[in-house]
This record gives structure tokens, C-alpha cells and sequence, in this order.
């Protein structure tokens, strides 16, 4: 239940400030620096459960493979 107000405060938090941010950066500044920020913030939780972080990706890479349009 924490993680979920956690995640609904800072979901919110970061497509503001990339609003704000809007005016004075680029769009692909400001693309790789929320990246970037999101990747330091699950660094930590990726040394913490090595095994379950691949298993969401390995689920949906197929269908990211076979998607057709």
C-alpha cells in the first residue's frame, strides 16, 4: 500500500516538472533525463531482487516481437 502513494505521488511529480521543463530544454534532454532519474531511483531495488525485475520483460518480449499493426 506505501509503495502505491509513493508511486501515485511521484507519477504525477515528474509529468509536472517535465511541463515545467518544457521551455527550457529540448525534448530529448528531457526524455533521457527522466530516464536517467528513473533508472538511479531502480538501481537499488535491481541489486535488492536480481531474479524478479528480468521476469516482466522475458513475459512481454514476445509479444513487443509479434506485434503487428
Amino acid at each position: 500500500m506505501a509503495l502505491m502513494v509513493l508511486a501515485m505521488t511521484i507519477l504525477p511529480s515528474t509529468d509536472a516538472s517535465a511541463k515545467l521543463l518544457a521551455g527550457s530544454m529540448s525534448s530529448s534532454q528531457l526524455t533521457w533525463s527522466r530516464f536517467f532519474s528513473q533508472s538511479i531511483f531502480m538501481f537499488p531495488l535491481a541489486l535488492r531482487a536480481p531474479m524478479l525485475l528480468p521476469a516482466p520483460g522475458l513475459v512481454s518480449m514476445p509479444s513487443a516481437v509479434y506485434y503487428r499493426t
